[in-house]
């Protein structure tokens, strides 16, 4: 603990010169103590390792050095220990890599947060956490499946390789991964454009579904797009006719073709369709406002 006497001088030095002589982050004591507290992640002793794990997330990037206890501290069997630990490597971001096969492992954890939690890490690890996921999207389990497009949609990497499995992953067997798919795609925005209007009308009506809903997410500007969506509000799947609906009423359509295709979808006996109408209408009401 600092004695009153440095704590008094260090205070007069700051008002005299404004420079403080406490220890910056970064520094010796600051490592010292990420050192520390990785050591401590190792105790027997539960408040020990909830402690450490804690503080090791509110220090955040500075605690790289901490990654291999970090990454071993991923099998402690308490919550709050592993909650932080994976926190602290999402905070720790690309310097973390070396987590990436530990986190992939915990993608078919039981618990939904873990899953959730590791997908996120792995998202914050960024393009060196990408070889695996690709290999995870290929898992016989569909929980690492859709984890792994989880993590994709937290980057805004648009590698042909990334959008090429997640267009692939649209078609996938399990609703939840593909929805997740659609979700990283559309967070590309018109980067995936032309990925997801060629899956708009391709043979796979798991792959039509997740394409529209990705599309209704975004905002399609490309006339190729605008002319698949305005093809797929014709098909009889409610589920790629309605997000269609909606994502053409985020574009920038011909409102005098567009109207008529609302009206219908509001007359519609389908309650979900109609829903979609409701929707559409709405967004031509922000557009023209």
């Amino acid at each position: 603990m600092l004695n009153r006497n440095y704590l008094a001088t260090s205070m007069l030095a700051v008002l005299i010169t404004g420079t403080c002589i406490f220890p910056a982050p970064g520094t010796a004591d600051e490592k010292t103590n990420v050192a520390d507290l990785a050591n401590q992640l190792q105790s027997d002793d539960l408040e020990t390792r909830r402690n450490a794990a804690y503080q090791l997330a509110a220090i955040g990037e500075g605690a790289s050095e901490a990654v291999p206890a970090l990454t071993e501290a991923l099998a402690d069997r308490d919550d709050q220990v592993w909650f932080q630990a994976a926190l602290a490597i999402a905070r720790i971001g690309p310097p973390a890599h070396n987590a990436t096969p530990q986190l992939v492992e915990n993608l078919e954890n039981y618990r939904d947060q873990r899953r959730y939690r590791a997908a996120y890490a792995l998202g914050k690890i960024g393009p060196d956490a990408v070889p695996a996921l690709l290999e995870a999207l290929k898992h016989r389990s569909s929980q690492v499946r859709e984890g792994a497009a989880r993590a994709l949609g937290w980057m805004t990497i648009d590698s042909e390789a990334v959008v090429d499995a997640l267009v692939e992953t649209l078609a996938d067997s399990d609703d939840q991964v593909r929805y997740r798919a659609a979700e990283a795609l559309a967070a590309r925005g018109e980067a995936c454009e032309s990925a997801l209007s060629h899956a708009l009308s391709g043979q796979s009506q798991a792959a039509r579904r997740a394409a529209a809903f990705a599309l209704s997410q975004t905002r399609p500007v490309q006339d190729a797009t605008i002319e698949a969506l305005a093809e797929a509000t014709q098909i009889d799947d409610v589920e790629v006719r309605g997000p269609s609906l909606v994502a053409l009423a985020k574009s920038t359509v011909d409102r005098d073709r567009l109207v008529p295709m609302v009206v219908a979808a509001l007359a519609d006996s389908d309650p979900t369709l109609r829903e979609s109408g409701m929707l559409a209408l709405q967004k031509l009401g922000e557009s023209s406002g």
